[in-house]
């Protein structure tokens, strides 16, 4: 889960509270079937009973994890910040099946159905427009079961203490694979698309290596991520071609609202492919004629449509055939260089968006007949310098 930090009692109290539901739960709990310690850590979690949840961890996975951090970090909830937790949860569904294993270890697995939330925001974003509040559109989708959904297995790793079944977690394997996705992330915001790759292969043979509640989960979605990415890199090279269908103009130098040297313009999709990712280089030339030379070049992307869910903090619209963008970002320079040299601006990369991250017909028409969104404002927030 991203940053859902429910407020818990602090102190002695809170501490006397939990040894005293450690003990109800711990004496209920004896008899309990691997079906049923199941469906009791998911029924925790619906119900948003996190302590108790917690409780029923293995004791390495509670040494390793403290409350406060389970709370950032709940196997099988989702992976999205808090505001966002329960509506998403309460429209995933889990169907809990044959527990198998035997000795001291089971695994109960799981059908799931979610939303597909990276797909839902491209939708809602299409749908409410550039000036138009996502969020509660989100939360319609959510709460109505009107949203793109997602279908896969899943396992509850449990495993016996004391003769209680235990949920297994395994954080440090969590945690390591989701460093490497954020890696692979910020590679591929960066451009070097091979290194992302090869993180996201990473962060799946990290879950590949670990037998813990979750994982499988996991690695579905990571894969998913890569799945894409492998397709974007596979056409790369017809997508950078592809730049000659995007058409600057109305590009000037001027003053960020910050009041820092900007870059301002808009760009044209003239061809018949929707652009999830546009690069921009700026190369600052002196002198004239023969004599003319370049002296600094700088890379930007204003326009960049989050592989991932973005928790709406990102606009989540890819630049359709026929619509044109105003864009903007700030230069980086030295100020000597912006005085004295004259800066170009070409499209150096573009990623195309894939077919399972594109909004339905109607949105894209809705995209498309929107025509220039609201003037950028130069500072970063449009796209990932």
């Amino acid at each position: 889960m991203g940053a859902m930090r429910p407020r818990a009692p602090g102190g002695a109290v809170f501490r006397w509270a939990l040894m005293l539901a450690a003990a109800a739960f711990g004496a209920g709990c004896t008899w309990q079937s691997p079906r049923t310690v199941a469906q009791n850590y998911l029924t925790a979690l619906e119900q948003r009973h996190y302590e108790q949840g917690y409780l029923m961890l293995t004791e390495d996975d509670r040494k390793a994890c403290p409350l406060d951090q389970f709370l950032t970090e709940v196997p099988l909830a989702p992976d999205v910040t808090r505001r966002w937790f329960r509506p998403v949860f309460k429209a995933t569904s889990f169907e809990i099946g044959k527990p198998r294993g035997q000795g001291l270890r089971r695994i109960v697995p799981l059908k799931v159905k979610a939303p597909d939330l990276a797909r839902l925001e491209r939708i809602v974003n299409a749908t409410v427009g550039p000036d138009g509040d996502p969020a509660p559109a989100a939360r319609q989708a959510l709460a109505h079961g009107e949203f793109p959904a997602l279908s896969y297995d899943d396992d509850i790793v449990l495993v016996k203490e004391h003769h209680r079944w235990r949920v297994r977690a395994d954080f440090p394997a969590r945690e390591r694979a989701a460093d490497l996705r954020r890696q692979a992330l910020d590679s591929y915001y960066g451009g070097s698309y091979g290194q992302a790759v090869d993180y996201y292969k990473a962060a799946i043979a990290a879950l590949d290596q670990s037998d813990a509640t979750g994982a499988q989960g996991l690695k579905f979605l990571y894969g998913r991520e890569l799945h894409e990415l492998e397709a974007m890199v596979a056409q790369h090279a017809v997508a950078v071609a592809y730049g000659d269908e995007l058409k600057l103009s109305d590009v000037g130098m001027r003053m960020s609202a910050a009041g820092h040297p900007a870059i301002f313009g808009r760009i044209a999709n003239h061809g018949d492919r929707p652009v999830d990712s546009v690069r921009m280089k700026v190369t600052f030339y002196e002198g004239s004629g023969p004599d003319r030379r370049g002296v600094f070049v700088e890379q930007h992307v204003p326009i960049a449509t989050p592989l991932q869910f973005s928790d709406f903090a990102l606009r989540a619209m890819p630049l359709m055939p026929g619509e044109t963008r105003d864009f903007g970002f700030e230069l980086k320079a030295p100020i000597d260089t912006q005085r004295s040299a004259d800066p170009y601006v070409t499209v150096s990369d573009v990623v195309f968006t894939q077919p399972d991250l594109m909004p339905p017909a109607e949105a894209q028409a809705r995209a498309s007949a929107g025509g220039a969104s609201p003037a950028a404002t130069a500072a970063a927030g449009e796209g990932a310098d």
